[in-house]
């Protein structure tokens, strides 16, 4: 069976990320539930955490069995890629709406 293990830094990365993403998904649902299911809201926001961590512990189970041994070096360094492109546009573009609302006309869209 393949197995690629990555580096500690590396499943934290991943892990951190899907905490991340499904923390988001989760508030955005809590936001667009009515107020009568407000208790729906906060059973999803009292074990948040422990999804997260648990989808992100099976997420990189799967990552990990998914790449292809016999090329691990390249396989981990893919994922670091990967994940470093996460970490260089993420910010950018968040950054680059920010301005955009506030006015700044450099980052505005033209309608030409």
């Amino acid at each position: 069976m393949n197995f690629v293990e990555l580096p500690s830094e590396l499943q934290s990365a991943v892990i951190g990320l899907v905490v991340a993403l499904f923390a988001l998904i989760v508030d955005y649902l809590i936001g667009i539930l009515p107020p009568a299911l407000g208790w729906v809201g906060d059973f999803l926001k009292k074990y948040q955490q422990e999804w997260a961590l648990a989808a992100g512990a099976a997420l990189l189970e799967l990552l990990q069995n998914v790449l292809p041994t016999g090329f691990e070096n390249v396989s981990i360094k893919g994922v670091a890629f990967v994940l470093a492109l996460i970490a260089v546009f993420v910010p950018y573009l968040l950054i680059r709406k920010a301005l955009a609302r506030s006015g700044v006309k450099a980052f505005m869209q033209r309608n030409e």
